[in-house]
């Protein structure tokens, strides 16, 4: 008789409800029209959501290619819950007075338990001389 003393191998989660730490907003960018201000086109961000989420730091890659230096790949992972209105949305995250760009969304294992939303920081709530959102 054929014994197997190998341990079974349960997928282990990666994610858990006490992981979600942090409270972020999540955002749409929006165009104010001259005609509802009275004054200029204006650009604002809406808060649509304001989930508890996990949030991780990535290595990010920076590449110079002999005129300006950019920012490859993505600096923050946050997990959230899954949320119906997050999953085709690549909008902004707000943490700790600071934008971050999604640049993409994951459904974690396919699940729709948890949305990995993959970021790069874009600044502060400021705008620039420019008109544009730091």
């Amino acid at each position: 008789m054929y014994r197997n003393n190998a341990p079974s191998r349960r997928k282990r989660r990666i994610t858990a409800i006490g992981d979600l730490n942090q409270r972020v907003s999540l955002q749409d960018r929006i165009l104010n029209s001259k005609f509802q201000t009275g004054n200029e086109d204006t650009l604002d961000f809406q808060t649509y959501a304001e989930p508890w989420a996990k949030v991780e730091t990535n290595r990010g890659k920076l590449e110079f290619d002999g005129v300006e230096l950019t920012q490859k790949g993505w600096t923050h992972n946050f997990t959230i819950r899954y949320r119906s209105d997050v999953q085709n949305r690549l909008g902004w995250v707000l943490y700790k007075d600071r934008r971050y760009k999604v640049l993409d969304i994951e459904n974690l294992d396919e699940r729709s338990e948890f949305l990995i939303l993959r970021c790069i920081v874009t600044g502060t709530n400021e705008v620039d001389n420019q008109g544009s959102w730091a």
